[in-house]
């Protein structure tokens, strides 16, 4: 009977602890909802916290609704000169300013439609304290813009000499050694070294685009994350015409060109590659077969017509990136007899 009752005795004194920590768990968590609570009904509403703190653009004023790319890639100059057109629309009543993102961008003209200057247009320096920000651009408009309102601003610009989003290989560092080529990478917030523009992944843009590339052959292949929807040829130079008919963020604006051979693997997929024989067998089967798996695993179907998958050069530095239309990957995903590499095409099939 004695050992019975130390028993019981026992067990009181090791529950002790558990009741203890169980009560104070309570109260911490009771205390932690009323202040809360006060901090909810005491705080001032009038301070807005920025919702992206990596874009100088006045986001919640305005925003972008269509991006129009006039451009000619100057393989010689590794850069990009043009314009582009950015059709905005009015957040709120009274908006009579943008700002757009820009990184080493020489502004050579800013006008409306109707080709007539804006009141002011500010290049400001970068911040000491945040230089990979780069530099806002601030346009006062002519006349305040109602909400809903649309404008359209015309940009006259050049990109800087081998501009932060672009990689450039001379033509005797490819594989054919035939053409120069050129690829980007705008993830995280580097499409504001391409174009001013509002580089935020809160803004989705539909865009068109008109790229000139020098005639150095034939057939100087251009891709985009977009539509093609034309090609022309001059005795100078091919040019190409792009849509991207679904809005997207600035950073899965996307541009390659090269000594490129294509081919369709499905209906649907296609295989783009300096060597397509070096890589056309590891998705022949697959490819068609992992875009059905993964409609019926998200139980929506694939938004665009078409997916194209581009085999980059080693000097990509990522294993793959999940531009809309137009997935860039590292040719090591290819390697090994077990297709386990291919996991990386499904993962940026998803983020399409």
């Amino acid at each position: 009977m004695e050992e019975k009752d130390k028993l019981l005795d026992s067990q009181e004194e090791n529950s002790k602890p558990k009741i203890i920590f169980i009560i104070s768990t309570i109260v911490l968590v009771f205390a932690g909802i009323i202040y809360a609570g006060i901090l909810l009904f005491t705080a001032d509403h009038s301070i807005k916290i920025p919702t992206d703190v990596s874009t100088y653009s006045n986001i919640e004023q305005i925003n972008t609704k269509l991006i129009n790319f006039d451009w000619e890639i100057d393989f010689e100059k590794q850069m990009i000169k043009g314009r582009v057109d950015l059709t905005v629309v009015a957040m709120q009543d009274g908006i009579n300013q943008v700002c757009l993102d820009t990184y080493n961008l020489t502004i050579k003209k800013v006008y409306d439609a109707n080709g007539n200057n804006f009141s002011k247009v500010e290049l400001r320096e970068l911040a000491a304290s945040a230089p990979f920000l780069g530099q806002p651009l601030w346009i006062t408009l002519n006349s305040p813009l109602k909400a809903t309102n649309e404008t359209i601003i015309k940009i006259e610009y050049e990109t800087a000499q081998k501009p932060m989003a672009l990689s450039w290989i001379k033509k005797e560092n490819t594989l054919a050694k035939t053409l120069p080529m050129v690829f980007s990478q705008c993830e995280p917030i580097y499409c504001r070294s391409l174009a001013p523009l509002q580089d935020s992944p809160s803004i989705k843009s539909k865009y068109t685009a008109t790229v000139r590339v020098p005639r150095l052959a034939d057939n100087f292949p251009v891709f985009m994350s977009a539509i093609t929807t034309n090609v022309q040829a001059s005795p100078q130079y091919l040019t190409y015409k792009f849509e991207s008919p679904i809005p997207i963020p600035s950073y899965g604006i996307a541009i390659t060109a090269g000594a490129y051979q294509t081919e369709k693997i499905s209906s649907r997929v296609t295989l783009i590659a300096e060597n397509i024989s070096l890589y056309k067998d590891h998705l022949a089967g697959v490819g068609e077969n992992l875009l059905v798996n993964l409609e019926k695993y998200m139980n929506i179907p694939y938004p665009w017509s078409l997916y194209q998958i581009v085999v980059l050069p080693a000097s990509f530095p990522y294993g793959g990136m999940e531009n809309p239309l137009l997935t860039f990957v590292h040719p090591l995903i290819f390697e090994g007899k077990d297709k386990s590499g291919l996991n990386v095409v499904v993962h940026e099939m998803a983020h399409s």
